[in-house]
């Protein structure tokens, strides 16, 4: 059950692609982003507001963790995230995220949270190698995306860093609780940076389409999607959670094909089973998590 959520957590966030760039018509970048955490931010507050006050509760040795999740993975990320992705191409930025798996494997080796078998590697690699397939054929390095390409690619470590960090505290805490006060601690920060977007918004001329698209954006990927990774990196592990994320551009493609008509190539299609045999090969590894 859990790897089926696991996989329309990617198809929802392959299907947001699409929907920032039609929304994107209508809003500011930051702005858009602005807007998509607040209103994550204020359903997390309302789920803890519910909650019972010992299980929302974070410990006082706790709560510099769960600062640091909010920034690393919330403000930083975003903030990287979209700075980036107008300045270099689409196909760079699915190459530069396609190496997720292989940075949080590093990272959770590296800190001895997992025990890595030869398969799990032998799936990324084979993951990589599809993903260049996929969007690699178009991917280009010039000296006007190298600023974009640097952007995504601290971006892509910053989510690397806020999967691994997550998981001791996953030990002691629910991965509803420790969502809700990483995004809530992501917002004021995001805000400060998208103060001159906000300001140069032209509200009245966003659609009820627009706000629909955000709405959307905001409740399913930044909410829905957030507690279903946390839940996955608790139970799966960072690594084989993170293999997932290579099925993201396969999502996007899928996507752009049937809502904006972008075509597909049959390099992509053999790029895209190439990506789903490494998933299901690092899906079947026998990582070992280690207590942490």
């Amino acid at each position: 059950m859990l790897d089926l959520l696991l996989v329309l957590v990617i198809v929802a966030w392959g299907t947001n692609l699409s929907v920032i760039k039609v929304a994107l018509a209508e809003f500011p970048v930051h702005a858009f982003n602005a807007l998509r955490m607040v209103v994550a931010g204020a359903a997390f507050a309302l789920i803890l507001w519910r909650m019972h006050p010992d299980e929302r509760a974070v410990e006082r040795s706790d709560r510099g963790r769960v600062v640091f999740l909010g920034l690393i993975g919330g403000t930083f990320y975003q903030l990287l995230f979209v700075s980036g992705v107008p300045a270099t191409s689409v196909a760079n930025t699915g190459l530069i995220f396609g190496l997720t798996p292989v940075v949080v494997s590093l990272f959770s080796s590296v800190v001895g949270h997992e025990e890595l078998p030869w398969t799990r590697w032998a799936g990324a690699v084979l993951s990589v190698v599809g993903l260049y397939f996929v969007v690699g054929a178009g991917a280009a390095v010039t000296r006007a995306s190298l600023t974009g390409d640097a952007l995504v690619f601290v971006a892509m470590l910053c989510w690397s860093a806020y999967s691994v960090a997550s998981r001791p505290m996953l030990g002691r805490y629910s991965p509803t609780m420790l969502t809700a006060w990483a995004a809530i601690v992501a917002v004021p920060l995001y805000l400060l940076f998208a103060v001159p977007s906000l300001a140069a918004t032209e509200w009245a001329a966003v659609s009820w389409w627009g706000w629909t698209l955000m709405l959307w954006s905001s409740t399913f990927c930044l909410v829905l999607a957030y507690v279903i990774w946390y839940t996955g990196v608790q139970k799966l592990g960072a690594t084989r959670t993170s293999a997932y994320s290579n099925l993201t551009p396969i999502a996007a493609m899928v996507v752009a094909w049937l809502w904006l008509g972008e075509t597909v190539t049959p390099g992509q299609a053999l790029g895209a089973a190439a990506i789903l045999a490494g998933v299901f090969l690092t899906r079947l590894s026998p990582v070992v998590l280690k207590p942490v």
